[in-house]
């Protein structure tokens, strides 16, 4: 058992395996907590959904995330599914469908401005939500890369990701941008978590700009989306 602190929550985590105490040593804190966190072992194998034989160790972390994820709806909090970085105090966002290549542009950022890049995380954050704007924390939770920075920063944009030859970006629209956000966004099964999940989304879309970037494997696509966000008038 031990004490989890991510996006100002403290949780104790009532672990079955060594593995997820481990993957949250960044995130370990000596605040105490009455929040307790466990799975069952029917929890635990009902994560392995797409029969990969996952090992149970992880997938515990998966089962115990998923609990966090359902508690923190109620702070206006929810996971979203990004490459998040810092940069010039703020936080950009870079999503797409599995596969598009965020880590990848994540790293062409890296590349192209060196030390003034802080990946927060490669894969699932958690965003707080509020009527004015939308702050995001990183997570253990940060996919096969392992990147992560127990940090927190506002969010100035989000980028919507596609695969093109020519490097191209433009901001669009709540209605455009909206399919997009709620698939990469956590749903819970519950009928009024989701409403309230919806209604958050509805805040987030309006407090941060969205842009769509066709991009390529090239220091290019970094500096288009730099320039878009940061010079553009």
């Amino acid at each position: 058992m031990f004490n989890l602190k991510i996006a100002d929550h403290v949780f104790c985590i009532n672990n079955k395996y060594d593995f997820i105490k481990k993957m949250c040593s960044n995130y370990i804190t000596s605040e105490s907590s009455n929040e307790i966190i466990s799975v069952t072992d029917t929890e635990i194998k009902a994560e392995n959904t797409e029969n990969l034989n996952f090992k149970n160790d992880y997938l515990e972390t998966l089962a115990v995330y998923r609990k966090i994820c359902e508690k923190l709806v109620e702070d206006n909090i929810i996971l979203f599914h990004c490459s998040a970085i810092m940069i010039n105090n703020s936080a950009i966002l870079f999503t797409a469908p599995s596969g598009t290549g965020k880590s990848t542009h994540t790293r062409m950022w890296q590349e192209c401005f060196g030390e003034r890049v802080t990946v927060i995380n490669d894969d699932k954050p958690l965003i707080k939500i509020n009527d004015s704007e939308a702050v995001i924390y990183g997570t253990p939770w940060c996919g096969k890369h392992g990147i992560e920075t127990n940090t927190s920063a506002k969010i100035k944009t989000v980028v919507i990701l596609e695969q093109s030859e020519v490097n191209s970006i433009k901001p669009i629209s709540f209605f455009d941008a909206y399919p997009t956000i709620l698939n990469q966004t956590y749903r819970p099964n519950d009928a009024d978590k989701m409403r309230k999940v919806l209604s958050m989304i509805n805040g987030f879309i309006k407090n941060v700009t969205i842009y769509k970037l066709g991009c390529n494997i090239s220091h290019e696509a970094a500096e288009t989306a730099y320039n878009a966000i940061f010079t553009a008038k």
